[in-house]
């Protein structure tokens, strides 16, 4: 049985703004999907909390996440 933190990871390359944890939230809820609409999300809610919290949050996410494998090297 797979767990949340084994499916989800931080996206790296050019999908990646920062540290790449919510363009890997946001691959993982639906891949189709433009991870600006959960940045402005993330934003939004960053002002209106205060800023600490959803800062601190992002930060331990990026520990806990893993990087995404490179799908392009082939036999690593």
């Amino acid at each position: 049985m797979k767990v949340l933190y084994d499916r989800v990871r931080r996206v790296k390359g050019k999908e990646a703004k920062f540290l790449g944890v919510i363009g890997g939230i946001s691959k993982y809820l639906n891949p189709e999907m433009d991870p600006f609409i959960l940045r402005f999300i993330y934003v939004l809610l960053t002002i209106f909390s205060g800023g600490f919290i959803m800062v601190l949050l992002y930060f331990i996410t990026a520990l806990v996440l893993q990087v995404e494998k490179d799908e392009t090297k082939e036999g690593i």
